[in-house]
């Protein structure tokens, strides 16, 4: 599939990926290279994000929630946030696994659920892998961070709930040593998980474009597992539809009226 829309996928056996893994042995039946493929370090990537919307003038409010979305003739005209209230011509709707309730407040109804998932974040490890990589069966991604090695997995669907459970991610990190045998658990044993919720649409696809009922708020959300993935093209597409322009995609199947 990836070579079908233009990706170089290299097939690798044993040896082929130990050798191109030169930061840990690999214990596998073979791998598959992406030699186009690129990882991020989200607290780097939020930094800099956030430097270059202050830049453009954009007005982040920390900790705030939204209570209220006011509605006149159609159209949401304002966003209540504590003892703020925000008006607008236009309002994006992307706020994660919480999306869903957000609109409730305005009997808007998106089939939205929160996929739960892990990540342990080691510091300084005596050796970790050079390159970012996901084992396939275990469904783990392994990602080197500069000095750090992030290891996260398991996805279970949920209304909300951030609690651990530590029998799954026991399990995640046991099934990293049978691709790592170098890796010891004791490396992970005393550290605190990072819980994070992916937004799950109802069929896979996220939810981009207008809500017929209030056709100035937009939807940009449901993204899973690819919300930084998609988040540039979703960014472009939304831009386009709010300023009125063509898309060469039939956003159809991405509407969030489409259930």
């Amino acid at each position: 599939m990836a070579r079908d829309i233009g990706m170089t996928a290299e097939d690798l056996n044993p040896s082929e990926v130990n050798k191109l893994e030169t930061g840990m042995l690999t214990d596998i039946a073979g791998g598959v290279h992406y030699p186009m493929d690129c990882h991020v370090n989200p607290v780097s990537y939020l930094f800099e994000m956030k430097k270059v919307l202050l830049e453009s003038n954009v007005k982040i409010i920390h900790k705030t929630n939204v209570e209220r979305l006011s509605i006149e003739n159609g159209k949401v005209i304002s966003v209540t946030t504590g003892k703020d209230t925000w008006t607008g011509k236009k309002f994006v709707l992307s706020a994660g696994s919480f999306s869903a309730k957000l609109v409730n407040k305005i009997k808007l109804k998106i089939p939205l659920m929160a996929g739960k998932g892990y990540s342990v974040t080691v510091k300084s490890p005596p050796q970790k892998p050079a390159i970012p990589a996901i084992l396939v069966e275990a469904r783990i991604a392994s990602t080197p961070m500069g000095h750090t090695w992030r290891i996260g997995g398991t996805m279970t669907v949920t209304q909300g709930s951030r609690l651990i459970n530590q029998r799954k991610l026991n399990a995640m990190l046991r099934n990293v040593q049978n691709y790592y045998p170098e890796y010891d658990l004791s490396w992970t044993g005393s550290l605190n998980p990072w819980v994070g919720l992916r937004p799950l649409s109802a069929d896979g696809l996220p939810y981009i474009g207008a809500f017929q009922e209030y056709p100035n708020l937009f939807a940009a959300t449901g993204h899973a597992m690819l919300g930084v993935s998609l988040a540039p093209l979703t960014g472009y597409l939304i831009s386009q539809i709010i300023a009125g322009k063509s898309i060469d995609y039939d956003m159809r199947m991405l509407s969030p009226d489409r259930f």
